[in-house]
């Protein structure tokens, strides 16, 4: 110690330091318990506000794809509900023209008649001759090279020679000509019942079969192969897409 300065007055400015240390460990703890409490306050108020956010986003979401989803599911609806009427009239459609178009549509149904007991006095009638139905027809205007080709099959079949000129059959054939296939001013007519091969220009496998109806703008035809019915419109010949034959055997 120094000379100057006597023990009571250091006991007393050691007694003034120790206090003045206490106070100031008084206050650094007050200091960090403050500075713990709103750091918590602080950290609470931030996950409760973080907390409130994602729950409107999430509810902002959620509307978003309930909105999204609604107009998803009418849009399906009104696309089903077309595709199904599209269908429906299709089927409408088709089913109108095989009523119409059938392959009994042509057929002459034979009247229903009654038959009386024929008295002492009338005379005796006389049958009634049956009158055979007319077939439907259809003709095409072909290729003068397409007729040849088939006058020629034809006529090989039958046995007689043809003509490199010979385009349209005579106006007196044979009796024994029973074709039902004939040429009248150029054109290649068909009936009902004949046999004809079928090519697809656009490079489709040839069908054989049998023409079973005729209607103003298609025509039926019963495969070979499998006994199935093919429709071919009138137009599509027009347009070259197929070519209809003659077929002999």
């Amino acid at each position: 110690c120094s000379s100057d300065l006597s023990l009571p007055e250091f006991l007393k400015r050691t007694k003034k330091i120790e206090l003045q240390y206490r106070e100031r460990l008084r206050q650094n703890e007050i200091n960090k318990t403050v500075e713990i409490e709103r750091v918590d306050t602080n950290y609470q108020t931030d996950c409760n506000n973080a907390q409130k956010e994602f729950e409107k986003d999430r509810e902002t979401m959620k509307e978003r794809l309930l909105e999204h989803y609604k107009e998803k599911k009418v849009d399906m609806k009104e696309s089903l509900v077309s595709d199904l009427k599209e269908k429906r009239n299709v089927i409408e459609s088709e089913r109108q023209t095989l009523d119409l178009n059938g392959a009994d549509f042509m057929e002459v149904k034979p009247t229903m008649t009654r038959k009386l007991r024929r008295r002492p006095n009338d005379p005796i009638p006389i049958p009634e001759k049956r009158r055979k139905a007319t077939p439907a027809q259809v003709n095409l205007l072909l290729e003068d090279d397409q007729i040849l080709d088939d006058l020629r099959v034809m006529l090989k079949v039958s046995g007689k020679p043809v003509a490199k000129k010979q385009i349209i059959a005579p106006q007196n054939p044979p009796a024994d000509n029973s074709s039902d296939v004939r040429i009248e001013d150029g054109r290649l007519w068909f009936q009902r019942n004949s046999m004809v091969q079928i090519d697809n220009k656009e490079g489709g496998p040839r069908i054989y079969g049998t023409i079973t109806n005729i209607g103003h703008q298609e025509i039926w035809i019963k495969r070979s192969s499998d006994n199935s019915k093919l429709r071919i419109y009138i137009s599509q010949f027009h347009k070259g897409k197929y070519i209809m034959k003659k077929r002999t055997t």
